[in-house]
């Protein structure tokens, strides 16, 4: 149903009645069979999609470099694990002392190929194919005590505090054994004065 006036048309809808002029655009909120049309076409618009591209983000992760604390002077570890930085004691403990370090809210690390990787749930359902060295998240007031180092992996992470040589000759097993003691005695605060019985390692 339509009637029609001397300045414009009127449309009957079945919802709504709109009065449309010339010149003016049709709009209904329900469709409607009902069409209203004017003398002069109404311009077309035209959808235009922005496509941004974020920036690259680089999750950096670099080997950890053995530093003292600036605080309680211990020597401890920092790097990048994707991008997070991390501080570590240089001690690998045993998994009662990582258990109860977690239930205390302290991270935990893995030394994965030379580098520390964070120990998540899905790492950690891992260790049945081998338990790595892991350390736990730098703490001044908690140090790692003697009855928490994982003894058979103490040579690994001393690879890591050895100090670096300018020849490639490799370093003997002796000399790897010795450095690791030293460094975790005095890591423990401690000297080693005599091993007996001789370390497993």
């Amino acid at each position: 149903m339509s009637a029609h006036n001397l300045m414009g048309r009127l449309v009957v809808t079945h919802q709504r009645v709109t009065t449309v002029t010339r010149g003016d655009a049709f709009s209904s909120y329900r469709p409607s069979r009902a069409r209203a049309h004017t003398h002069a076409e109404q311009p077309t618009q035209q959808r235009v999609t922005r496509v941004t591209r974020s920036p690259l983000l680089i999750f950096a992760t670099t080997r950890p470099t053995p530093t003292p604390c600036p605080r309680c002077g211990r020597l401890h570890l920092t790097g990048l694990d994707e991008g997070v930085p991390y501080r570590v004691d240089p001690a690998p403990i045993t998994l009662s002392a990582e258990l109860h370090a977690r239930l205390a809210g302290r991270r935990t690390y893995a030394l994965i190929a030379g580098r520390l990787a964070l120990r998540t749930p899905s790492r950690i359902r891992g260790d049945h194919r081998g338990r790595p060295p892991v350390l736990p998240a730098h703490q001044c007031a908690h140090p790692v005590t003697p009855d928490q180092v994982e003894v058979d992996q103490v040579v690994a992470v001393a690879r890591l505090l050895a100090p670096k040589r300018t020849a490639p000759a490799p370093v003997p097993t002796s000399g790897l054994e010795a450095v690791a003691l030293d460094l975790l005695s005095e890591h423990l605060g401690a000297r080693v004065m005599s091993i007996d019985p001789p370390p497993p390692f």
